[in-house]
């Protein structure tokens, strides 16, 4: 059942008994400092929708302090894809993750190493299903991008302005986005299982988060 969260409280009761949860990010770009219009969550039965755009009826910010919250128990394992991404975002929120973290593009790597690609897209392909595209159709179709110089290179930079995607649509592609990445966890988790050790496993999942404070603080 997909929910889009109106109220205080919703996100609480929908979440705080499941212990393996999904969670995917809407950003205004792709660069370091933008910021999350959306979270979606998705716990194998039921999916939730933080909507912070002015594009469709909104959750209210106090609506992340139940995400923060979540986020914060130690007991409960998050599935992303890139997380190093999304934890940027939600830490512009003021939330970490606390729980262990199941990155579906480095676990992909424990299966098989010498794929050329290990997008979310690319690893659903291989396995029979495919990111939604209606989100970059509809940019493209409707030229919601701009163009930037970056220092350094020749060619303007193509940004694409995601919060600009009507809400009907940017909500059928978060909540598919979450459930998918859940399923892919549910299939990764049968393929390493009895074949890879756990320790190792354990192992890259703690690496997600030393690799992320690297990257967002520096090495000291």
């Amino acid at each position: 059942m997909r929910t889009i969260i109106k109220q205080q409280g919703e996100l609480r009761a929908l979440f705080s008994n499941s212990q393996k949860i999904s969670i995917d990010s809407e950003t205004t770009g792709l660069e370091w400092d933008d910021t999350a219009f959306s979270y979606q969550l998705h716990d194998g039965e039921n999916t939730a929708y933080l909507n912070f755009n002015s594009n469709g009826e909104q959750t209210p910010r106090e609506c992340l302090e139940e995400l923060k919250e979540l986020c914060s128990d130690h007991t409960k394992l998050w599935i992303m894809a890139n997380a190093k991404f999304d934890m940027r975002r939600l830490e512009q929120d003021g939330i970490t993750i606390l729980g262990s973290i199941w990155d579906v593009t480095i676990m992909e790597r424990l299966i098989r190493n010498d794929y050329f690609k290990y997008s979310l897209d690319a690893c659903l392909q291989r396995r029979g299903m495919e990111k939604d595209t209606t989100v970059e159709t509809h940019i493209k179709k409707n030229k919601l991008f701009s163009h930037k110089l970056v220092p350094g290179k020749l060619k303007r930079v193509k940004v694409k302005h995601y919060d600009k995607v009507p809400f009907n649509i940017m909500f059928i592609y978060g909540c598919d986005d979450a459930e998918k990445t859940f399923k892919l966890y549910k299939l990764q988790r049968a393929e390493l299982d009895d074949v890879i050790p756990a320790s190792l496993i354990q192992n890259d999942m703690d690496l997600v988060k030393a690799v992320y404070r690297m990257e967002a603080r520096g090495v000291k």
